[in-house]
């Protein structure tokens, strides 16, 4: 037991009971849209979408979503996908965006990244070659990956995403 199938269908268990990560994402981006809104009316400058790129994506919450919200434009990626919603899609063969998402969800994937060198281009593909100027990186990873290594800390990362802007 154990490997990608049983992590994805503990995932999908977890977040059909609670819905955090999507819920959380999308309060978030509506508060940054509503603050760009009133903006906006200053200075007539506001992009009425919003793409959203969702990593590793084990349900369609999110792109549940961007269907019932007309600004909302919602891409749901998975390297072994089980919904036929979701592009089945390893990250890496992400052809490059020119910068045009406006946030990406990366919700307990990262961590399924199997070397230290891959999680950072990750990482730097993420945050260099596919999140627009001042775009929203939502990263999420077990608190153990953070508590219990011996390579990882908290302080380490906030420092290693601090360097990437």
């Amino acid at each position: 037991m154990g490997g990608r199938r049983a992590y994805q269908e503990a995932s999908r268990l977890a977040t059909k009971e609670n819905q955090t990560t999507s819920k959380w994402v999308l309060r978030f981006i509506g508060k940054q849209r509503q603050m760009q809104k009133q903006r906006a009316r200053q200075d007539k400058e506001h992009n009425d979408q919003h793409a959203l790129l969702e990593i590793g994506a084990i349900n369609t919450q999110l792109l549940d979503a961007g269907a019932k919200r007309k600004w909302l434009q919602v891409r749901s990626i998975d390297i072994a996908s089980r919904n036929h919603r979701i592009e089945q899609l390893n990250f890496f063969d992400l052809p490059m965006a020119g910068n045009d998402f406006h946030s990406i969800c990366c919700a307990m994937v990262i961590n399924c990244v199997p070397t230290a060198p891959r999680r950072g281009d990750m990482l730097v593909k993420c945050l260099l070659q596919l999140l627009r100027h001042k775009g929203m990186l939502f990263l999420s990873l077990p608190r153990l990956c953070l508590r219990s290594s011996s390579h990882m800390t908290a302080r380490r990362l906030e420092a290693i995403l601090g360097s990437l802007g």
